[in-house]
């Protein structure tokens, strides 16, 4: 099943979107007036800014708090964050200057074009914002635009440790479409690009969960991900290592993401191996995905993170996977 535009959406990615409704229908409103030479549209305009612009202003402060709440170590980020939250507010006292101000047509003119660019502002980072938190929002961590559907794997099923059956998943899904699929694959990394080394191409066989717990053989979901950690004596650490795990987490806690720890740099840096959705696996750094920015690293008692198979039928399908990450087939 293909995920949903707006299933599982946090208050936060609501207020986002809320966000950026408001921005544009207030640009909208501005660009008219200023366009059509309406100056008695001051007469509500201006109230309903000065109303709008801090709401505004506030959710994105909630979601600068939210963004930041599993990596504070994100400096750029908090920065970039804080000072557009900074700057919608200091542009909404700069207008409601302006609007008042006896300067005459100019200043009023004025008070209107910076009123614009801060509605603008707001459209275009709450915009960017909402991409980068909702693009994969599945807790089988695929985007948006995924075409096919999920289908239960009826040839085999999966043990943890402690001896739960995990059930396993494969992705059905037309040869034609995967491959337009694929061909916009840059295109919807784009903004990643100078941050990531492909790895492999993209594949519809396994997801980033089951690369790492099935060694590419399958698809799990994120809840399944949650029962492994906890039946196969995984442990949060804060000094990773290679061969931890990296798991993100959205805003309600759900896993949304697996990657593996690759290496470790002199300097702390942190280089992390994961597949993305149904696209490529990339090299990156675990702050550099297209997923949550809530991520914690995890330590197992053993170095083979995949988990039991058992075949249940033989299928022409059973050894397509990908070599598990361990490097072991």
């Amino acid at each position: 099943m293909s995920p949903p535009l707006f299933s599982g959406l946090t208050f936060p990615l609501w207020s986002l979107v809320g966000v950026f409704a408001a921005a544009l229908a207030m640009s909208a409103a501005v660009a008219l007036q200023v366009l059509l030479r309406r100056p008695n549209w001051s007469c509500w305009l201006n109230p309903v800014g000065r109303a709008v612009m801090p709401t505004i202003g506030t959710l994105l402060a909630v979601d600068a708090i939210d963004s930041i709440a599993g990596s504070l170590g994100h400096t750029g980020h908090f920065v970039t964050v804080t000072a557009s939250v900074a700057a919608v507010f200091l542009l909404s006292r700069i207008c409601s200057f302006f609007s008042r101000s006896p300067g005459g047509r100019l200043s009023r003119q004025f008070g209107q074009i910076v009123m614009l660019v801060a509605y603008v502002a707001a459209a275009g980072w709450s915009g960017h914002r909402f991409y980068r938190e909702a693009f994969m929002v599945s807790d089988l961590g695929l985007a948006q635009e995924t075409p096919g559907e999920m289908r239960s794997a009826t040839e085999a099923s999966a043990l943890t440790d402690a001896g739960r059956t995990i059930q396993l998943f494969r992705w059905d899904v037309d040869d034609d479409a995967f491959e337009y699929f694929s061909a916009l694959s840059s295109q919807r990394l784009v903004s990643l690009h100078d941050k990531i080394i492909q790895r492999a191409a993209p594949d519809y066989r396994y997801n980033c969960h089951g690369w790492v717990f099935t060694g590419g053989e399958y698809l799990l979901r994120g809840h399944q991900v949650e029962q492994i950690l906890q039946d196969n004596g995984y442990a949060v650490t804060d000094k990773p290592q290679p061969n931890d795990l990296v798991i993100y987490r959205s805003t309600d806690g759900t896993i949304v993401h697996t990657g593996l720890v690759r290496s470790v740099l002199e300097d702390g840096t942190v280089l992390e191996e994961s597949k993305w959705g149904l696209d490529g696996r990339f090299l990156h750094r675990p702050e550099d995905t297209p997923y949550s920015r809530t991520f914690a690293y995890y330590r197992g008692a053993r170095a083979d993170h995949r988990i039991v198979i058992k075949k249940t039928a033989e299928s022409p399908l059973a050894s397509c996977g990908e070599p598990a990450p361990n490097g072991r087939g």
